[in-house]
């Protein structure tokens, strides 16, 4: 979350896959699942058949 709220992340850009997110903060698969239900939730991501990606319009700009 605090990639997309600092602007990081931008709308409209992809998330990892849940396996490297999974590798890199060393959680199980189920915990980075929902974390991503939680921003989805928050409607800070929307997912795809093509993946995760930052909500909103790619020229919006970062949440305050």
């Amino acid at each position: 979350m605090k990639q997309i709220t600092s602007g990081e992340l931008r709308p409209g850009d992809r998330l990892p896959s849940i396996v490297p997110l999974a590798q890199q903060y060393e959680v199980a698969l189920t915990t980075v699942r929902k974390a991503l239900d939680a921003l989805k939730a928050d409607e800070l991501v929307v997912t795809s058949p093509m993946g995760t990606f930052v909500a909103g319009k790619p020229d919006t700009p970062p949440p305050e």
